[in-house]
């Protein structure tokens, strides 16, 4: 049983009555997102009916199989997983009603993951969690521990510089303070000000000088509380290189560690996104639904960001990011043939890239995925175009130049393209997947299959069917089939349909023909019968 937390009950009087409820339920059933599924109506109604009578407190698994299902006492929902499938299928049905038919709709109904009790708000006004607000992130200058005065300058720089590298990442209000908030009441109070309800984090670091040795450590720790979020320690010994190199590096490092879309910041937000619904997200949190999916790579999770984007930018339409990450998600949709309800043409989707373009032009995440979106649709040379103002927005930042290095190898620019990407690797500590397969393919391409495979068993989203793909390609060439075989199992598990599309789905990641047919025939090599034209 998932208990419900009394100040977040639905008031009923809220939306009309007990009475505009069911008009709405009604509504909904007669929908064609309910109208061929009995079950889910059946399902709706006997939640919002124990809801209504005070008993969505009781609400379980176990409740309603015997109320809807006539389940007795042993059924055991660990191995029966009827209630559980069911929710999903009416959760996901609500919420494209209330994306389409149901956008104006004066009562809207939810079912919040983790709950079996229905939320009731009127339209526009919700009785749900608490919103997840923009971080502030402050910036104290960096204490120099030793009695050096070239690096109480280095130490001051260093402050400046990586709060100029972390407002580039745009996930939030980025202020340097004139001083330490932790020693400093007047910083510390004009701070604590600035924050207005929002999460806070401080980034503090310091800078010793032994025995020739040069150590910078750097903290990130929430504001009030101090709690440490993230830390890390870099050392430069001066036969190491160049030191105003190192100290660019780090800057970067620091800032891609904290405000990457998968780095500390958004790893302790994203605890709280399952209490964010799509529909009534804002644009920061829907975001943050887009930067969630990517992460965990679950169908569910990717629909749910596709599905509140597509919200959101009719919400906050003069949002560049939004159209950027609509843009984002509808290739990756098209790409993989995830959800074909949701998809769109990619002529579309290079329309919302470029709208995300046009509302945020020296954006490099907008200029990255409009270069993203022209290559998939086999616009190569407008894709390139494209992905080099991405790269020339910031040079030097750590900033989608995974992505960067990845599109740049789609589009044959292999040399450029793989040496970017291998940067990025090495200096990010949080880098998208996706360079992997970049990677994987330019190593694919010069018959290194030993680096070939390295690079693929570092992609980890077994979600998505390129992971087999790569793994097994790699192995046939190496003679190792019994472990390509194994992959293909593992690829029909993910994609059961893909002896039909497989060579479909191979084309629309991989735009030169020529490289297509090679993988292709590696897998080929490693026993998978294509069947059809895919």
């Amino acid at each position: 049983m998932y208990p419900s937390d009394p100040s977040d009950r639905t008031d009923v009087s809220m939306v009309g009555g007990t009475h505009a409820v069911r008009e709405q339920v009604e509504r909904l059933c007669r929908s064609v997102d309910f109208g061929g599924s009995p079950r889910a109506e059946e399902f709706l109604r006997f939640v919002v009916e124990e809801t209504l009578a005070g008993r969505g407190d009781g609400l379980s698994q176990r409740t309603i199989a015997h109320g809807i299902y006539g389940r007795n006492g042993d059924f055991d929902p660990g191995l029966d997983p009827l209630v559980r499938v069911q929710a999903g299928r009416v959760r996901r049905a609500l919420e494209h009603y209330y994306l389409t038919d149901g956008k104006k709709d004066p009562v809207v109904i939810s079912l919040p993951k983790g709950s079996y009790a229905p939320k009731v708000a009127c339209n526009g006004k919700s009785t749900l969690a608490a919103r997840i607000m923009p971080p502030v992130l402050f910036v104290e200058p960096f204490r120099n521990e030793s009695r050096c005065e070239e690096l109480e300058f280095i130490a001051q720089g260093l402050g400046s510089e990586l709060a100029v590298a972390l407002d580039q990442y745009q996930v939030g209000r980025v202020i340097l303070l004139p001083g330490s908030a932790g020693s400093d009441s007047h910083v510390a109070e004009s701070a604590r000000s600035a924050c207005k309800g929002a999460n806070c984090f401080v980034v503090r670091g310091r800078i010793a000088e032994s025995s020739g040795i040069l150590r910078v450590t750097v903290r990130l720790e929430e504001f009030e509380t101090h709690i440490l979020r993230w830390s890390e320690q870099m050392s430069y010994r001066p036969e190491s290189g160049n030191r105003d190199r190192f100290l660019d590096q780090l800057v970067e490092r620091v800032a891609a560690s904290i405000a990457e879309e998968e780095g500390a910041i958004a790893q302790h937000v994203f605890k709280r996104m399952d209490s964010v619904p799509v529909l009534e997200a804002s644009a920061y949190e829907a975001l943050l639904h887009l930067y969630h999916a990517e992460r965990c790579g679950t169908p569910e999770l990717f629909e749910k960001a596709l599905v509140g984007l597509r919200h959101a930018v009719e919400a906050f339409p003069e949002d560049g990011r939004l159209w950027s990450g609509l843009a984002r998600m509808c290739t990756l949709n098209h790409i993989l043939e995830m959800f074909p309800e949701l998809q769109v043409s990619m002529e579309e989707a290079i329309r919302y890239a470029e709208r995300g373009v046009s509302l945020s032009g020296a954006d490099q995440r907008a200029w990255c995925i409009l270069g993203f979106a022209q290559t998939m649709a086999g616009n190569l040379e407008q894709g390139h175009e494209a992905t080099l103002t991405a790269l020339s927005q910031h040079p030097g930042s750590h900033f989608f130049r995974d992505a960067v290095g990845y599109l740049l190898i789609l589009q044959g620019d292999y040399e450029r393209g793989a040496a970017i990407s291998k940067e990025a690797v090495e200096l990010n500590p949080f880098v998208r997947d996706t360079v992997f397969c970049g990677l994987w393919l330019d190593a694919f391409r010069r018959e290194e299959f030993d680096e070939a495979h390295a690079w693929a068993a570092r992609y980890m989203d077994l979600n998505i069917f390129w992971a087999p793909v790569m793994r097994a390609a790699a192995l046939a060439h190496l003679g190792r089939h019994e472990e390509a075989r194994a992959f293909l199992e593992h690829l029909l598990l993910v994609r059961p349909d893909f002896r039909e599309s497989g060579p479909r789905l191979i084309r629309k990641g991989i735009k030169i023909e020529e490289l297509a047919l090679r993988v292709e025939e590696a897998l080929r090599m490693a026993g998978l019968v294509f069947m059809g034209n895919g």
